[in-house]
């Protein structure tokens, strides 16, 4: 993950270091440094690819979950289900 400093904060550099410095040591810190602003974000962020070739790729054991093209929103369902399913699996082989 990227971290931009605040370029409105002209102390900004100084503060980073004065948190590390609190890390160093063990105490407590808040790395308030980063500006809120998204303006400085560029770049491929969340952007869906233009070809189809080169979209993310899902890997899974299970063939009965095999899709030709699985949408972005569609993957927290599966893996709720893959998890559901090792628990149920799990538990059937519990002895007793």
């Amino acid at each position: 993950a990227e971290l931009f400093f605040n370029p409105a904060d002209k102390l900004v550099k100084l503060k980073a270091a004065r948190n590390l410095g609190k890390k160093a040591i063990g105490l407590r810190y808040v790395m308030d440094v980063v500006a809120l602003d998204g303006s400085m974000v560029r770049g491929s962020h969340g952007r869906l690819p233009e070809r189809v070739e080169d979209a993310p790729v899902f890997l899974c054991s299970n063939p009965s979950l095999a899709q030709p093209r699985l949408e972005a929103t569609e993957v927290r369902d599966v893996l709720l289900h893959l998890a559901t399913s090792a628990v149920v699996e799990a538990a059937g082989n519990v002895t007793r």
